[in-house]
């Protein structure tokens, strides 16, 4: 029997464009093994945990409201899960779209670079091979984990945005089970447009990785 999968949304508005909804579209996935849970509010972890708690499926999925998907990105996800009793989750790279401008590419590159993220840079490439792995190379952007487990450790620390995802990763490893990264297992999304941007962002990023460590 194949497994059910709720995705995961947070947003700050109702009429907030939605990227994602149109890319969900074309997903290689029966119809009705996927519900789709947009979250309204200010502060994700907490919007995340609220509608984790009311999912139905098997596996919660998360993405970000700006996320293409690949269309098999389900099947391959939920393979891989299911493949074995210890396997908690899986999740693989936010790459940069084709469609993204030079500047935008040359962040892209520069999220990938070797120099910049020696091993997270696979949270943004295709890097290796499928693997074992932990919070250094998985993003919540593109995140697959079984419901049982994500409750089982009461989901995200409503303390922590962003790196939210990171403690939750930390405490299921700590239970003895495992995550995969694979590199299929792809999304899309576009890069910050000017460089000020693309600061804020790291800056916010090295933010919550303080808040978390402490």
């Amino acid at each position: 029997m194949m497994s059910t999968i709720s995705v995961i949304i947070p947003v700050a508005f109702e009429s907030e464009d939605l990227p994602v909804l149109s890319s969900l579209k074309n997903v290689d996935y029966p119809e009705d093994g996927i519900e789709v849970l947009l979250t309204i509010g200010k502060w994700p972890s907490l919007q995340r945990n609220q509608a984790a708690k009311i999912a139905k499926g098997d596996i919660l999925y998360f993405f970000n409201r700006d996320a293409q998907v690949n269309p098999d990105i389900f099947k391959k996800a939920v393979n891989i899960i299911n493949s074995a009793r210890d396997i908690a989750g899986v999740g693989g790279p936010d790459l940069t779209p084709p469609d993204n401008n030079c500047i935008q590419h040359l962040f892209g590159y520069a999220m990938s670079s070797y120099f910049a993220h020696w091993k997270m840079r696979a949270r943004y490439a295709q890097i290796g091979d499928e693997r074992f792995t932990d919070e250094k190379e998985l993003l919540l952007s593109n995140l697959a984990i079984r419901k049982d487990l994500f409750l089982k450790v009461n989901g995200f620390n409503e303390q922590l945005y962003p790196n939210e995802e990171n403690e939750l990763i930390n405490k299921v490893l700590n239970l003895g089970y495992k995550f995969v990264y694979n590199p299929e297992v792809k999304i899309y999304r576009s890069r910050r447009k000017d460089i000020f941007k693309f600061i804020l962002q790291f800056y916010n990023y090295g933010q919550g990785r303080m808040n978390q460590i402490f």
